[in-house]
């Protein structure tokens, strides 16, 4: 018998709209060992160091000038050098095939570079931060991306059932959005499935104090009543998304404590649906006495207050990611959007008192239903209470 190994290889494919030039950054590097100072190919350059800027093993004592290092790296050392208690106690030139000029030598260090000097004169350097390196054309785990295997496993302990096939790794997704450096970013995942990029963006956001936010779309494809996802509960793949998503801001909030106190893992979970208007609200020509008689109000019989208030959010332009307060005022459900920009009370019947409170908001919108006045007298009140209380209020009416 013999055993053969197959390769599986899956394609992460990027494209960008606009090419502007920007380097995307791969892994970041964090090595112990030192990087040399010269290249082969270069031209000879003299550079200065000032006292106390190399670190040495060498004994104290004072190194007369010429020419030390290796017969690889050769180092040449044009004046005397002094070293005491592990540093350069005077300036020091030294002549090589340098990589920078002395401008980038003295940016360099002005940022912490720290520079070593061997027992053999051979210079080498290190820095406390390297800019990322260019991402490779191969994924694995040597830039610190797992399996969809692994990734599987975790999310089954995630949310305690084998619910999903080959869910992407959250190490992938992390990779990928750091390839742009940008900690105020808005990514977009269609067809989001288990929601990795969700777990990924409160991940990195818990990593460096980032203000990333999500959109994720996702048609509610029906779980097969045979599947485990089906008999752990998720009637739909948006089911598991969403419960993945709430598991995995917990796990994050948990596991970074104290660092994590205002670390966002909210999320609005909304879904495309037709309109809360009935058809004479758009097109009440079309409609014909009969069914005109029939109609209550404009709005349908199944539509809650906050499906009318995403509805008017959309409408005015509003993030729909924006915040939402639910106050009860005069035994009304009233909502303000944003703290000013919109207020709002679909209750039938509105008092007065509502009215007034809503008014000293001063917000930018006041919206109601058409059915929270009881008749056209009490719709002008409404108006002349704004304008007495907040003229530069706009009152909408749905």
């Amino acid at each position: 018998m013999t055993l053969v190994f197959k390769k599986n290889i899956e394609y992460v494919v990027c494209y960008e709209k606009n090419r502007d030039n920007v380097k995307y950054k791969g892994v970041q590097k964090n090595s112990a060992s030192n990087d040399p100072f010269t290249k082969p190919q270069n031209s000879i350059k003299i550079l200065k160091f000032p006292a106390g800027s190399i670190h040495t093993t060498l004994n104290d004592g004072v190194y007369k000038k010429g020419v030390y290092g290796t017969e690889r790296f050769p180092n040449e050392l044009l004046n005397d050098l002094i070293v005491e208690n592990g540093l350069n106690k005077n300036d020091v030139e030294f002549s090589n095939k340098f990589i920078w000029t002395q401008d980038t030598l003295n940016h360099n260090l002005k940022e912490n570079l720290r520079v070593d000097l061997s027992r053999q004169l051979v210079l080498s350097y290190k820095k406390s931060n390297y800019n990322p390196e260019c991402p490779p054309n191969f994924i694995d785990a040597s830039v610190g991306v797992d399996t969809t295997e692994n990734a599987g496993a975790y999310l089954e302990t995630l949310i305690g059932s084998k619910s999903f096939d080959y869910p992407k790794p959250v190490s992938l997704m992390n990779y990928l959005l750091k390839f742009k450096d940008d900690k105020d970013a808005i990514i977009l995942d269609f067809f989001s499935g288990s929601g990795t990029t969700a777990e990924s963006v409160f991940s990195l956001n818990s990593q460096d104090h980032g203000k990333r936010k999500f959109i994720l779309v996702q048609i509610p494809e029906a779980c097969s009543e045979n599947s485990k996802a089906y008999e752990a509960g998720y009637k739909t793949i948006c089911d598991l998304g969403e419960d993945r998503i709430k598991k995995a801001g917990k796990k994050i909030k948990e596991e970074a404590g104290i660092s994590a106190v205002d670390l966002d893992v909210g999320f609005r979970v909304l879904k495309l649906d037709s309109s809360n208007m009935t058809d004479v609200y758009y097109n009440p020509n079309s409609m014909d006495q009969s069914l005109l008689d029939m109609l209550v109000g404009n709005v349908k019989e199944d539509r809650t207050p906050l499906d009318l208030l995403f509805q008017v959010m959309l409408e005015l332009g509003v993030e729909l990611s924006a915040k939402i307060e639910e106050r009860t005022i005069a035994g009304k459900k009233c909502f303000v959007v944003n703290d000013n920009d919109i207020v709002a009370c679909f209750d039938n019947n509105v008092t007065d008192e509502t009215i007034k409170e809503l008014a000293k908001i001063n917000s930018l919108y006041a919206v109601f239903k058409d059915s929270s006045f009881t008749n056209d007298s009490s719709n002008i009140n409404c108006e002349q209470i704004f304008k007495s209380v907040s003229p530069s209020t706009i009152i909408k009416v749905i």
